[in-house]
């Protein structure tokens, strides 16, 4: 039998026991459901449209602001159409804005400057839209990721302390607003822009800022004419241009306070500058290089590599409007087999490349108006491949050095002109000229077209401001339809002087008893169309034509004296 003492003393211990299993069980409760057990709510917006202020849009019916304890994680995603006005300031934990389905945006009030304070992460789906407007800010105090698109209108700010992905679209000043004030973007850690994804700052010259601690771009890149990216925490600025990547430089970049492009490697993907700056790089190995898959663009200003540059893809000066952009490489230009480089200009742009030697293997044209300059004392233009087309200017000190491929053209070359693999004026005619001397070697090919009876337009012409060293093959060729007539003679070459012959001469068949004569004038190369009909002399006459003839050989050998002296001065 218990005594009422004893009773009691085991009534009290059984009561403290199942205190500490409450005890327990709320522990293992905060444990296992956190939003629920430290004030944590996640809040869904109701869909359609209304003003973040409204509790009702909202589940569970509270506006989401923290405060008094309740902390929000916020989700904007009902897979109908969800328009939200943040018409208020406010702090929460989280944002998930967008899903799959459906759409979802999120603005600020019209004509107000609001604030988005998330300290943990904001996630915007592919249907979600985020755009601020009238100075309004967003801050981010975790990681980023944008699938859908944010855009910054009218001195706005979004600011990330963490981490950032973008695998869609980020703008500022889309709307395209007439007197844009300066749009900020700051990622305090890594901004990556992966494939597909585009980051513009800047457009119609907005004066826009993008401050990104480490950039890995392998999507698009647009800074617009006022804007600025700068590199805060990555001193030796964009190295690499990778492949499938594009960047457009109008505006300017940094890498703290120096070019942010200053050791820029290699090129695998797209680069274009439109900046009109004048930008150096010198790459730390010795060599800018371009991929077989990249692509150098200067549209407008000046680009100074301080070493070597290889181009196994596609280097242009295209121009724009009357901008004039300028390409130099302080050592060796290397133009790949199947690369392609062409300065391009535009009515009243003048592009220049200067050099200091140039190897090419691929296409090398400087069209009408453009100029390419060999700089370095005893640098040259050596071609052992592939095509040089001058339509422009190429001055080039001691030489032009043909190895093999084709030169063609209707330009100028101001230098000399060695030619072991194919000459080919023109454009399909035209006239090439070279202010220098012209030597053709044994492998060496000059190819004629006659189209007509004019140089330049009608047929081609070689203009050598010098002497004519000769050798090698005349190929003439008639092109499109042309027939050649009796009496009918071509200047195939001009020159102050010559020396040697073709060794082969390979021309079109003729009939109606019509041959050609090829003679080396002094001054110049004439192809002409004789008649090839002979007739019998009557025995009368055999006398007369012998005498007649005797005197033509001394005339020939006074004419070959004459010329023979006049070459040799």
């Amino acid at each position: 039998m218990q005594t009422p003492a004893f009773a009691a003393t085991k009534t009290a211990r059984t009561w403290k026991l199942f205190r500490g299993m409450i005890w327990v069980a709320a522990v293992m409760a905060a444990c296992l459901c956190p939003t629920l057990a430290f004030g944590q709510t996640n809040s869904s917006w109701n869909g359609g449209t209304g003003n973040w202020n409204n509790a009702t849009d909202w589940t569970p019916n509270q506006v989401p602001n923290n405060g008094g304890g309740n902390t929000y994680n916020v989700t904007i995603d009902s897979g109908g159409t969800d328009v939200v006005t943040l018409n208020q300031s406010a702090t929460i934990n989280s944002l998930v804005l967008g899903g799959l389905t459906g759409s979802a945006s999120l603005d600020n009030l019209s004509g107000t400057a609001e604030n988005l304070n998330v300290t943990g992460a904001l996630s915007i789906n592919q249907t979600g839209t985020l755009t601020f407007d009238n100075g309004s800010t967003v801050a981010i105090g975790g990681n980023g990721a944008n699938a859908g698109l944010i855009d910054l209108e009218g001195g706005s700010t979004l600011t990330v302390s963490g981490n950032f992905t973008n695998s869609l679209e980020i703008f500022t000043n889309l709307e395209g607003q007439p007197h844009p004030k300066s749009d900020t973007i700051t990622v305090t850690g890594t901004f990556t822009n992966v494939p597909g994804a585009s980051l513009s700052i800047g457009d119609l010259n907005a004066p826009s800022v993008a401050n990104v601690g480490q950039l890995v771009n392998e999507g698009d890149i647009d800074v617009g004419p006022n804007a600025t990216l700068n590199l805060t925490n990555e001193p030796n600025g964009i190295t690499d241009v990778v492949a499938g990547s594009r960047l457009e430089l109008l505006g300017t970049i940094k890498a703290g306070s120096a070019n942010g492009l200053a050791n820029l490697e290699s090129i695998e993907g797209r680069l274009d500058l439109f900046n009109g700056q004048t930008t150096t790089v010198t790459p730390g190995s010795g060599t800018l290089s371009v991929s077989s898959g990249g692509l150098l663009r200067i549209f407008f200003g000046t680009l100074i590599v301080d070493g070597n540059l290889t181009n196994s893809g596609l280097v242009q000066t295209p121009g724009a409007g009357i901008l004039t952009s300028m390409l130099t490489v302080t050592g060796t230009f290397t133009n790949a087999a199947g690369a392609d480089a062409t300065i391009i200009g535009f009515s009243g742009t003048s592009p220049v490349w200067s050099f200091g030697t140039l190897f090419n293997n691929g296409v090398v044209n400087i069209t009408s108006g453009t100029t390419l300059n060999l700089t370095n004392s005893g640098g040259s233009f050596v071609q052992t491949s592939g095509v040089t087309i001058v339509n422009g200017t190429l001055n080039s000190v001691p030489a032009v050095q043909i190895q093999g491929g084709t030169l063609s053209g209707s330009g100028t070359i101001n230098g000399n002109v060695i030619m072991g693999g194919t000459i080919s004026p023109g454009n399909s005619p035209g006239i090439l000229t070279i202010n220098g001397n012209y030597t053709q070697a044994a492998f060496g090919a000059y190819v004629a077209e006659l189209a007509g009876l004019t140089a330049g337009t009608g047929y081609d012409q070689v203009d050598v401001n010098g002497t004519a060293n000769l050798d090698g093959t005349l190929d003439v060729s008639l092109i499109n339809g042309f027939t050649v007539a009796l009496g009918d003679n071509f200047i195939l070459m001009k020159y102050d002087s010559e020396t040697g012959t073709f060794s082969m001469v390979d021309l079109p068949k003729l009939g109606n008893g019509l041959m050609w004569d090829l003679s080396y004038d002094p001054g110049f190369i004439d192809l002409s169309v004789t008649s090839g009909v002979t007739t019998t002399p009557e025995p009368s006459t055999y006398l007369l034509w012998g005498a007649v003839g005797l005197l033509g050989i001394g005339i020939w050998g006074r004419r070959k004296f004459r010329r023979e002296m006049s070459s040799s001065e």
